[in-house]
C-alpha cells in the first residue's frame, strides 16, 4: 500500500503543469486583490462610490464566474499536476464567492 502511495506522488509529480489552470489561478487572486482595493475605497468614501466603480466591480464578478467554469473544466484534464488544476478552481471560486456576498450585502443593506 505504501509503494502505491510512493508511485502515484512521483508520478503526480511527474506531470507537466497546465498553464490555463494557473492563468485562471493568477486572475482569482488579482481579483480578490481589486475586491480588498474596492472595499478600502469604499471605506474611505463613507460607502459612496460613483458608478464607474460598481460597473468594474460587476464586470470583474462576471468575468470571475466566466474564469471560474473555465478552470472547472480545465480541471477535468487529468494528464496535468493536480495541484495546478486545483489553484485553478480554488482561487477563482474564493474570489466569486467574495464578490457573491459583496452583492448580497449591497442588496440587504442598500
Amino acid at each position: 500500500m505504501l509503494d502505491k502511495r510512493r508511485l502515484r506522488r512521483q508520478w503526480e509529480s511527474r506531470r507537466p503543469t497546465q498553464r490555463a489552470s494557473v492563468f485562471y489561478g493568477v486572475y482569482g487572486l488579482l481579483s480578490m486583490i481589486v475586491f480588498v482595493a474596492f472595499i478600502l475605497y469604499s471605506a474611505g468614501m463613507g460607502g459612496n462610490t460613483n458608478r464607474y466603480m460598481g460597473g468594474i466591480a460587476m464586470m470583474i464578478f462576471f468575468l470571475g464566474i466566466f474564469i471560474l467554469v473555465q478552470g472547472v473544466h480545465a480541471a477535468k484534464d487529468k494528464q496535468f499536476n493536480a495541484v495546478s488544476r486545483a489553484v485553478g478552481v480554488i482561487f477563482p471560486a474564493i474570489a466569486t464567492f467574495l464578490w457573491i456576498c459583496l452583492y448580497f450585502m449591497g442588496m440587504l443593506l442598500g
